[in-house]
């Protein structure tokens, strides 16, 4: 098949996408990609991570000397931190990024300016392991990135939070992860979710129940609060 393609979006637009391939990953096997604000990362089936795009706060992995004068990686690169590693989940939010390895550890990287590398107030933007909040002893199976949160959820269901949780009256950073208490006392086991900027949805059990969460404070992340659009809920 052709490499590159043009197709109108609309009948009658002036407006056209172009496809095209990525040379620098030409027969390379992509099993998982990744898009944040400005940053794609991309891993091939044999866990090698390639991030490209803005690498002004190393949200692609790289050191910033890798940048351009725009502050861009304009080729994917392979992440030489992660080189050992097999990367087989990732996600990226507006500035960070979090990869999941196939020994289910979490690794993040970027902006940490809300906590959203869940590694504490002061650390490296580079590639590193994530271990507080008692995610050294699980294995993860899913993370996902908001805008300026993250997400990590275990092979036994349990899910965490860390970043900027938003709520509707107050604004919280939560730099290191918190367990979602509500679902571990409940017996209840998270099969899916996923993170927006204000909101976070959950798919539980076999019977794929829908529940959303709004956070107002850290404290709402292991308890649930008494008004009812901070209480996980059926949807």
């Amino acid at each position: 098949d052709d490499a590159s393609a043009s197709m109108s979006v609309t009948p009658g637009s002036d407006v056209s996408l172009i496809l095209s391939e990525v040379d620098a990953l030409s027969g390379k096997r992509v099993a998982a990609i990744a898009a944040g604000a400005h940053h794609t990362l991309a891993a091939t089936s044999s866990g090698w991570l390639y991030a490209f795009g803005y690498n002004t706060d190393c949200q692609c992995g790289l050191a910033q000397s890798a940048n351009d004068a725009q502050g861009c990686v304009r080729q994917p690169v392979r992440v030489s931190a992660l080189q050992g590693m097999v990367v087989r989940q990732l996600a990226a939010g507006q500035t960070h990024s979090a990869v999941v390895t196939a020994g289910g550890e979490v690794y993040t990287f970027g902006s940490n300016q809300f906590g959203e590398l869940g590694r504490g107030m002061r650390t490296s933007a580079l590639p590193q392991r994530v271990v507080d909040g008692g995610l050294e002893h699980e294995h993860i199976v899913d993370v996902r990135c908001g805008s300026s949160c993250t997400a990590a959820r275990s092979v036994r269901g349990e899910v965490w939070l860390w970043g900027e949780l938003r709520g509707s009256r107050m604004l919280k950073h939560q730099f290191v992860p918190r367990r979602i208490d509500v679902f571990t006392s409940s017996s209840l086991y998270v099969s899916s979710l996923a993170l927006g900027r204000l909101h976070q949805c959950f798919v539980i059990g076999d019977d794929a129940t829908l529940c959303l969460q709004l956070l107002q404070s850290a404290s709402d992340v292991s308890q649930p609060h008494t008004r009812d659009d901070l209480v996980p809920r059926s949807a």
